[in-house]
C-alpha cells in the first residue's frame, strides 16, 4: 500500500488527512481489472468532534507529521497517527437536527 494525503482547510493553517491507496490488479467478477482503491485513516475522536461523531474522526496531520507520514519509515509513519488536539480546532458551522448517517 502507498500513503496518500488529502488537504483540508482549518482556520489560519493548512492541514492534511492521513490516507492510504493501493492499486489492485487481478480478477474481479470473472474479469481482469486494475482498480485504484483509497481509504482515510481514522482514530478515536477528540473532545470537539466526539459529540458529532462519537466513534471516529480522520487523522489530521500537522506539517511536520505530514513530512514524516509521506517520507518516513513505516514505523515513523505509525508514530504520527495520533488524535488531533481539540485545542487546535474550532467549530466553523453547526447544523441543527442533522444526522451523521443517512436513514
Amino acid at each position: 500500500m502507498e500513503k496518500v494525503v488529502r488537504g483540508t482547510p482549518l482556520p489560519d493553517r493548512g492541514q492534511v488527512f492521513a490516507g492510504l491507496w493501493n492499486r489492485f490488479k487481478g480478477n474481479y467478477r470473472d474479469e481482469y481489472v486494475e482498480i485504484d482503491t483509497y481509504t482515510m485513516v481514522t482514530s478515536t475522536p477528540n473532545e470537539l468532534v466526539k459529540p458529532v461523531y462519537p466513534d471516529r474522526m480522520p487523522v489530521i496531520l500537522s506539517e511536520d507529521a505530514r513530512r514524516t507520514w509521506t517520507d518516513g519509515s513505516p514505523d515513523e509513519a505509525l508514530e504520527v497517527l495520533k488524535v488531533f488536539s481539540a485545542e487546535e480546532m474550532q467549530v466553523l458551522k453547526k447544523g441543527e437536527d442533522r444526522k451523521s448517517e443517512p436513514t
